[in-house]
């Protein structure tokens, strides 16, 4: 009968976890020493981002998820708008949005890298200051924790290895919501809720565990100093990564130097074929998608704010097809229409034409470092964009920050 029952028991109770205990080291928010330090924070003044980030506090919804719960958590704090519907008729951001530097299928199982979320904050409307520790001190950490927590327009996010806390796992992040300058402590919103509760942990204790290497990086972890770029929009048009991101790298770096190489000055048809070679790579590869953003969908389609998102775009595409590169993107498109470009569009010539030419002009310059100087020249005189297309150059430097940062990812995941 025992071994009936073990037998069972082994059977269908896989090993499972309900939260782990907060080291002794740490103190619990909730508990009277939690409470009397936050008392004692909001008294002095340092409580100040405490407030709107609670207001939209998200725990995150996979175990891996703690980048995009931390980020998610902090854009929804400064209320941006994401452009993109969340569920129903409500535009709000939530984890499964942040897509553009790492698809999620790659995200649920490893999470993001310091990089990775410095480009995803990018993408999604956030001027960034990042930091690893070799990069910092002690000290101006402590300021930019003072500042932070005394101010509602920045927020700071920790990125850190657990077992420098004496908790399980790896690496991790959270927000920072409160500093108490009498204990030189600060509050972590811990995004994982299902495992630790939020917690005050010493400053020089969190500083050293931002010092625990990523093994898929090899670098130190850090923190970073997010304000909200009132500059920036949703854009026109939207990049994603699917599949696995190093690909994104190779298409990027290794394919395009290669079919550089050598190239010479006055090549028009060999720039054409590199061109051509690039689209079919990253057709291939299924790792890159470039397309539209629809306003029936993404942007609900109300009143002046479908109707001006409609106008840019058609000011866009004009700009697009009064470019040169147009006409050579539509020639290759004439012999093979490739999926990554405008899926939703129904796959027109026109709208693959423009995006090509879109992602062919958002290139940053590094991708043409082979190429000899005189032809390194011609093609970026080719590539100017007049000043009168104001659409184009904004919605072209958008991209080009985005790509970028992608190829920083992927070079880094190589190494």
């Amino acid at each position: 009968m025992n071994k009936f029952f073990k037998g069972i028991m082994e059977s269908t109770a896989p090993r499972s976890f309900y939260r782990r205990p907060l080291p002794n080291h740490l103190i619990a928010f909730s508990s009277e020493k939690g409470k009397e330090l936050f008392k004692q924070s909001l008294k002095q003044g340092y409580t100040e981002n405490y407030f709107k980030l609670v207001g939209n506090f998200s725990s995150q919804s996979e175990p891996a998820y703690c980048g995009l719960a931390s980020l998610v958590t902090v854009l929804n704090s400064f209320e941006i708008d994401p452009g993109k519907t969340w569920k129903g008729i409500w535009r709000w951001y939530s984890e499964e949005m942040l897509d553009c530097c790492s698809p999620l299928s790659y995200i649920k199982q490893n999470g993001i890298t310091f990089q990775e979320f410095k480009c995803l904050a990018h993408c999604n409307g956030l001027q960034v200051s990042s930091f690893h520790p070799s990069e910092s001190s002690l000290e101006q950490f402590r300021a930019a924790i003072a500042a932070t927590c005394q101010s509602s327009e920045q927020h700071l996010v920790v990125s850190f290895g657990r077992k420098s806390l004496g908790q399980t796992g790896d690496g991790h992040f959270s927000p920072i919501a409160a500093y108490s300058r009498e204990h030189d402590s600060v509050l972590v919103l811990e995004v994982a809720r299902f495992k630790y509760p939020c917690y005050w942990v010493d400053v020089e204790m969190l500083w050293r565990a931002m010092h625990d290497t990523d093994s898929v990086t090899g670098r130190q972890r850090g923190y970073f100093v997010l304000k909200r770029d009132c500059a920036w929009d949703a854009g026109l048009v939207r990049v994603g990564v699917q599949g696995q991101v190093k690909e994104l790298g190779m298409v990027f770096e290794d394919v395009l130097g290669r079919n550089l190489e050598g190239v010479g000055s006055g090549d028009a048809q060999k720039m054409k074929d590199v061109f051509r070679g690039v689209l079919e790579e990253l057709d291939r590869s299924k790792s890159f998608r470039l397309e539209f953003v629809p306003p029936g969908i993404d942007l609900v389609g109300q009143g002046e704010m479908a109707t001006q998102h409609e106008k840019n775009v058609y000011q866009l595409i004009c700009d697009i097809q009064r470019h040169p590169v147009y006409q050579i993107a539509c020639d290759i498109l004439q012999e093979r229409r490739l999926e990554f470009l405008g899926l939703q569009s129904g796959n027109s010539l026109n709208a693959q034409a423009a995006l090509a030419t879109l992602l062919f002009l958002a290139l940053p310059e590094h991708c043409f470092d082979k190429l000899n100087h005189n032809f390194k020249t011609e093609l970026h005189n080719f590539r100017n964009i007049k000043e009168d297309f104001v659409v184009l150059r904004r919605e072209v430097e958008r991209l080009t920050k985005q790509i970028g940062g992608s190829m920083k990812i992927c070079s880094c995941k190589k190494n």
